[in-house]
């Protein structure tokens, strides 16, 4: 499972103050956002949440799950096919 870390700080009740790093599991909608990131200007919004749901599907992960290690490389390798044999536009 993959997960992002966050600094936060935080105060106890004789308000001392420290900071803490807190590991959250990635989310898909966080995945989405990397690799749309990632793929931005080559690969559409549309075509990256259907190849990660597809590749979801796949490793059989519930939708409300926490992304499971491997799924986003599993979709940036699809990903990267789906951009280098995707037709150029022409404009």
């Amino acid at each position: 499972m993959a997960f992002s870390r966050y600094r936060v700080r935080v105060r106890d009740s004789q308000m001392c103050s420290a900071e803490v790093v807190v590991a959250v599991p990635d989310s898909y909608a966080d995945v989405v956002e990397r690799l749309c990131g990632e793929f931005d200007g080559r690969v559409p919004l549309s075509t990256v949440t259907r190849v990660l749901r597809e590749c979801r599907d796949e490793v059989s992960c519930s939708p409300g799950d926490p992304c499971p290690v491997g799924l986003e490389s599993f979709a940036r390798q699809r990903l990267l096919t789906a951009s280098v044999t995707a037709p150029e536009q022409s404009g």
